[in-house]
């Protein structure tokens, strides 16, 4: 059975670790649990030197530090995920690939209402590449747009103003 990418095993009754379903526990908590007849010491974990977290042989675990374990372990950033916030600058993870408007901070959203946030892999140096015109120009140079991915239309607010006067012009003499 398995539960995530740990492998979940019967514990013996005598087992005084945590129980999954009050019957199960983690293979390589119980390995060394048998081998060294306790449990990790507190604010320690159970590392697999080989990464294979299938593999519970007892020369393939080691007892280390938690602190230790996370910095064995950097949580890898997805490019996709890189962020910009346009309202303070700091780069970051975006936690929630679902989130609608996905800011560094609630107070950072609070602060810069509609601000958006650009996609790393896309704009480099804060700058973009208008559709219309050719030309690269700074972010602050594109009309926002909290509904596209990467936070801002496709053209920069000149190109943006003369296609909206076009559509106007045209709207007005179908009317007319």
């Amino acid at each position: 059975m398995k539960n995530g990418k740990y492998i979940l095993v019967i514990a013996p009754e005598d087992y005084p670790g945590k129980k999954y379903r009050k019957r199960y526990c983690y293979e390589h908590h119980l390995v060394f649990w048998k081998a060294h007849n306790r449990l990790p010491k507190e604010g320690h974990d159970i590392h697999h030197k080989d990464e294979d977290h299938h593999n519970n042989a007892l020369n393939n675990l080691e007892e280390i530090k938690h602190k230790d374990h996370v910095k064995k372990h950097p949580q890898q950033g997805k490019p996709d995920n890189m962020l910009i916030c346009l309202g303070c600058g700091i780069t970051f993870h975006k936690r929630k690939p679902h989130s609608k408007y996905p800011y560094h901070s609630r107070g950072c959203y609070k602060k810069n209402y509609k601000v958006s946030i650009v996609r790393k892999s896309k704009i480099n140096d804060g700058k973009s590449i208008c559709a219309s015109c050719g030309m690269k120009k700074g972010i602050e140079e594109f009309v926002k747009d909290i509904h596209s991915k990467d936070g801002i239309r496709n053209k920069c607010k000149n190109c943006w103003k003369q296609y909206i006067n076009k559509i106007r012009r045209c709207s007005g003499s179908l009317t007319g």
